[in-house]
């Protein structure tokens, strides 16, 4: 169904309260009581296109062509209601009271600083670390997010020397047995 403004004759699309090009506001067409949306649909579709009636006429409209581009705000009684207020980014996140989040920032950082003792001397930290990188993801959502980040820094710091500890022990082990081979020379 195609609507038209009755002021300038532009066709409107969808639910529209207001003429896109000249600006003029329309009253609303009241839905079809008791009546599906599909059957409404229906109904619309085969009626002829409408024109849109005009709420308030602006005496000065026909004077001043810029003052009719401009829409005109209607006084309806209705008390006006204040603009949304729209959410700030520099809102802090509000404060978690969920006690195992709490418990996974406290085991990150414990299992951070174990790993990273024991890097030094075993392999086996750098899965101690990857447990505890896991248990930070988990207290990221504490209201202590800030020793889950420290806590998940321990852990990435293990699990790197642990890797390298292990790398270099498997070296270790690899070339322990290997034989020495001495250059051989030829006598003249």
């Amino acid at each position: 169904m195609s609507v038209r403004c009755a002021k300038c004759g532009e066709e409107l699309l969808g639910a529209v309260n207001r003429c896109w090009k000249c600006g003029q506001q329309f009253i609303a067409r009241p839905t079809i009581a008791g009546e599906p949306p599909a059957e409404e649909a229906l109904a619309i579709a085969l009626q002829p296109a409408l024109e849109a009636r005009v709420l308030d006429e602006a005496p000065e409209a026909a004077a001043n062509p810029v003052a009719a581009a401009a829409p005109t705000p209607i006084a309806t009684g209705l008390p006006v209601m204040p603009p949304p207020k729209l959410p700030s980014l520099a809102r802090p996140v509000p404060a978690s009271t969920n006690l195992a989040a709490l418990g996974g920032t406290v085991a990150t950082v414990v299992l951070g600083v174990f790993a990273l003792a024991l890097a030094w001397w075993r392999f086996e930290a750098a899965i101690v670390g990857l447990v505890g990188l896991v248990m930070g993801v988990w207290g990221l959502y504490s209201s202590r997010r800030g020793w889950a980040l420290v806590g998940m820094l321990l852990c990435c710091l293990a699990i790197v020397l642990g890797t390298i500890t292990g790398v270099l022990q498997l070296n270790h082990y690899l070339n322990r047995n290997a034989p020495i081979e001495l250059p051989t020379t030829v006598a003249p």
